[in-house]
């Protein structure tokens, strides 16, 4: 239903990416000490990809959110 353009390619051999442990525990501490995680940060793959999800669920909420509203705002009451 949502995100249906997943940038991502599934890995050739079907298994997932190694993850570098050292990378990895420097993300997680980032993380727990609440820093913010930009962009441009590295991230494990599968992280980013539900990110990338979660937004594009976010995304999807706000357009068809609006829709029910479109409606009224021709019957509006005028300042005139």
């Amino acid at each position: 239903m949502y995100g249906g353009g997943y940038i991502f390619e599934e890995s050739k051999n079907g298994k997932p990416e190694s993850v570098d442990s050292e990378k990895l525990e420097r993300f997680e501490s980032k993380i727990a000490a609440g820093e913010k995680i930009e962009p441009s940060d590295w991230m494990p793959a599968e992280y980013r990809k539900q990110l990338i999800r979660m937004i594009e669920q976010h995304a999807h909420s706000e357009i068809i959110g609006a829709l029910p509203e479109g409606t009224w705002i021709t019957r509006a009451p005028g300042f005139r």
